[in-house]
C-alpha cells in the first residue's frame, strides 16, 4: 500500500511545512507521471518539431509521424490535466490540515499562490515562454472562491466551465484569427533560427514574442481559465472528499467505484482521442466543404478527450497501487514527484541547454527528431529519478520547494534530515 505513510503528530497551532511522514505517496507518485509527460511535451517545442510546417513534416519519417500522433493522442494536454487535477487536490489537502491545526488555510495559500506567480514569471519571461506555473497561480486565486462549496455544486462548476471552455475557445479563435500559413511558417522558423543562435538578448526577445502568440494570442487567457479552473475545481472536490472519508488511508473500500470510473474515464479518452486523430487526418480534412466542420469538431474534442485521459491515468494508478507489486514499483516514483517543482524546473534548463544556442548550448533544435526525443525524454527522466532518490534521502525538500516553503512561511526551513542518534553500547 503505498497511499500514506504513518501520520506524524498534528501540530497544536500554527503552520508547519508537511513532513516525509504526513505525505500521501500516491500524490506524489502521480506528480513523477505527470512530469514524465510534461517532459516529453515540452520537448516538442524545445527541439522546434512542434514548430515546422506542415509541409516539411509530411515528409518525415514514419516513426517520426507515428510519434506525433501517439504523442498527441496520450501526452498532448494528459500530463497537463493531471498536473491540474493534483493541484487541486492539493488545494484540498492543505486546507484539510489547516482546519484541524485551527489555522487560516486560505489565507496561507494565497500567500504561496502569490509566490508561486512570481517564480512562474521569472520563468515564463527570462527562461521559457511555455511556462505553466503562473496560469496555476493566477487560476488558483479564483479557486479560493469555491472553498465552501458543496461536493455537488463543485462538479457542476467544474464540468459547466470545462464545456464552456469550448465555446469559449471557438469565440477567442474567431477574435484572434490564425495568421496566413506562409506568414505563420515564416514566422515560426526565424524563432527557431534566432533559438539556435549564440544571443541571448535577440533569443530574450524572440521568447517573449513566442510568449505573446503561444500563451495570449494562441491559447488565450479567457480559455486558459476555464479550462484550468474547471480541472482544479474536480481535483479540490475529489481531494476534500478523499479527505472526508479517509479514501486515502483504506482505498481497498472504493476499489469497484474506482475500477468503474478508470473504464469509463479510458473508453471516453481514447474514443474522443481517436476520433480527434481521425478528423485531423488529411484524408479527411482535405474536402473544402467539410474542412470548417472538421475543425470545429477537432476543437470540441479536444478538452474532453484530455480529461477524460487524465483522469483515467489517476484512476489506473489508484487501481495499480491496490496491488503489493505495483504498490512498491510505484513507490520509486514517489521522490520526483515530492520534488516536482524542482524537476519541472530542471527540465526548462536541459531543455535550453540541448537546444537552444545562447551560453553553453548545444544548438540542437530542428535537429532531434519526434522519435529521437523519446530517447532523450526516458534518459532525461532517469537521470531526474535517480537525482530525486539521492537528493530526498539527504533533505527534506528539493530546492525550489524549499526555498518557496521558505518564502511562504516567512523564515528559513530547516533542509537537510536529522542524523540519527548514535546510541552507546557498553
Amino acid at each position: 500500500m503505498i497511499y500514506m505513510n504513518t501520520p506524524s503528530p498534528q501540530v497544536a497551532s500554527g503552520f508547519a511545512p508537511v513532513t516525509t511522514s504526513d505525505r500521501f505517496v500516491l500524490l506524489d507518485a502521480l506528480r513523477a507521471l505527470a512530469l514524465m509527460g510534461v517532459c516529453f511535451a515540452n520537448l516538442e517545442w524545445f527541439t522546434g518539431y512542434r514548430l515546422v510546417p506542415e509541409a516539411l513534416a509530411a515528409h518525415w519519417p514514419l516513426v517520426d509521424k507515428v510519434t506525433v500522433q501517439l504523442s498527441k493522442l496520450f501526452v498532448d494536454g494528459k500530463a497537463f490535466g493531471l498536473f491540474s487535477l493534483l493541484f487541486g487536490v492539493g488545494f484540498a489537502v492543505q486546507l484539510h490540515r489547516s482546519e484541524a491545526r485551527g489555522t487560516d488555510g486560505a489565507r496561507f495559500f494565497a500567500r504561496r499562490l502569490g509566490i508561486l506567480l512570481l517564480f512562474g514569471a521569472v520563468h515564463a519571461l527570462l527562461l521559457w515562454y511555455g511556462d505553466i506555473l503562473q496560469w496555476y497561480a493566477l487560476v488558483g486565486f479564483a479557486l479560493l472562491l469555491f472553498r465552501h462549496y458543496s461536493d455537488r455544486a463543485l462538479l457542476r462548476w467544474g464540468v459547466g466551465l470545462s464545456l464552456t471552455g469550448l465555446v469559449v475557445n471557438l469565440g477567442w479563435q474567431q477574435l484572434v484569427p490564425a495568421l496566413p500559413p506562409a506568414i505563420h511558417d515564416a514566422q515560426m522558423a526565424h524563432f527557431v533560427r534566432i533559438f539556435a543562435g549564440p544571443s541571448y538578448g535577440a533569443t530574450l526577445v524572440a521568447n517573449w514574442d513566442m510568449f505573446w502568440e503561444d500563451q495570449v494570442l494562441g491559447w488565450g487567457p479567457p480559455v486558459a481559465g476555464c479550462w484550468i479552473l474547471a480541472r482544479l475545481l474536480l481535483g479540490y472536490c475529489f481531494g476534500r472528499w478523499a479527505m472526508r472519508t479517509g479514501f486515502f488511508q483504506q482505498p481497498a473500500a472504493y476499489a469497484r467505484p474506482l475500477r468503474r470510473l478508470f473504464g469509463w474515464a479510458l473508453a471516453v479518452g481514447l474514443a474522443g482521442g481517436l476520433l480527434r486523430r481521425a478528423v485531423d487526418l488529411p484524408l479527411l480534412a482535405h474536402h473544402p466543404n467539410l474542412a470548417g466542420y472538421l475543425v470545429l469538431m477537432s476543437k470540441g474534442l479536444r478538452d474532453p478527450a484530455a480529461l477524460a485521459l487524465s483522469v483515467a491515468y489517476a484512476a489506473g494508478f489508484g487501481l495499480l497501487a491496490l496491488r503489493a507489486r505495483w504498490a512498491t514499483a510505484l513507490g520509486v516514483l514517489a521522490p520526483m514527484g515530492q520534488m516536482a517543482l524542482t524537476n519541472y524546473l530542471v527540465q526548462t534548463l536541459v531543455g535550453l541547454w540541448l537546444c537552444y544556442g545562447y551560453g553553453w548550448g548545444l544548438g540542437l533544435i530542428g535537429h532531434i527528431g519526434p522519435f529521437a526525443s523519446v530517447g532523450v525524454c526516458a534518459a532525461e527522466v532517469l537521470a531526474q529519478l535517480a537525482f530525486s532518490h539521492w537528493w530526498m534521502r539527504r533533505f527534506r525538500f528539493g530546492p525550489a520547494e524549499w526555498l518557496w516553503r521558505s518564502l511562504s512561511y516567512g523564515h528559513w526551513q530547516p533542509l537537510r534530515r536529522p542524523v540519527p542518534a548514535l546510541v552507546a553500547v557498553d
